[in-house]
């Protein structure tokens, strides 16, 4: 969903029951989207992970360099303990070692 005047995107997701759905929407971060609007977030390492596998399914090199973005960004604040617990769980080593090589 776009809002057409501000521009802002929400994307709407039907949890499905899994371990890692569980978790990431038990992560998710609330802050104030706009004015008197509160909004539920996921987390970036959570938005890393989806990202990751998406890639994995489609080959858009969008998802990587917006995951290459994030960690040049904002490093210090993504747990990557959590990132490569998923990583190995959803077989995306390969994809990972592309992310850290270009950052």
């Amino acid at each position: 969903i776009i809002h057409p005047y501000s521009g802002l995107k929400i994307d709407v997701i039907v949890c499905k029951k899994t371990d890692f759905n569980n978790g990431r929407f038990k992560r998710i971060r609330r802050f104030s989207a706009m004015e008197n609007v509160k909004a539920n977030f996921a987390s970036p390492e959570d938005v890393i992970i989806m990202k990751m596998i998406y890639y994995k399914k489609g080959g858009s090199e969008k998802h990587l360099r917006d995951i290459a973005n994030m960690l040049k960004i904002s490093n210090e604040i993504i747990d990557r303990k959590y990132i490569e617990k998923w990583v190995n769980e959803f077989d995306l080593k390969d994809i990972w070692q592309i992310i850290l090589k270009k950052i």
